[in-house]
């Protein structure tokens, strides 16, 4: 594991008054015929490619996230998913976070979290997360 790995936390960033994850969003929606701002399903036709172009590089070994096209008043949401005993190293936000997990378990600390169970981490408060051995774990998570 690299030990410096750092988050990507570019999508806050701000240029011409609109944050970088929603100028994000906006391109790729219109590219798939959608537009932000109109209701959007994870069933629309065309939403899966949608999604797979709003996957993020740079991530720990193990771990695989998205950006959904989800941007609400300077709030996003991350779709990630680890393979077993995959590490989130320690590291902490520019923005407060929100995780659900979905499925699989994941520790934080001594603390086992299950499908249903959530952590809400403030900014700039450090973290680790390590995936359980089977089947690792996927959560939605959102930052503002």
């Amino acid at each position: 594991m690299n030990s410096n790995w750092r988050p990507d936390d570019s999508f806050l960033d701000t240029e011409n008054g609109e944050q970088a994850g929603v100028r994000r969003i906006r391109e790729v929606l219109r590219k798939h015929g959608f537009e932000l701002g109109q209701i959007l399903t994870s069933k629309d036709k065309g939403m899966e490619q949608v999604v797979n172009e709003l996957e993020r590089s740079r991530m720990p070994p193990g771990l695989r996230q998205w950006q959904l096209p989800v941007a609400i008043d300077g709030a996003f949401a991350f779709r990630t998913v680890a393979e077993p005993e995959a590490v989130v190293p320690e590291h902490s936000h520019r923005a407060n976070l929100f995780r659900l997990v979905v499925s699989g378990t994941v520790t934080y600390r001594d603390v086992e979290l299950n499908p249903g169970d959530w952590m809400l981490v403030p900014k700039g408060q450090s973290y680790s997360l390590r995936a359980t051995s089977k089947p690792g774990f996927s959560t939605q998570h959102m930052y503002w």
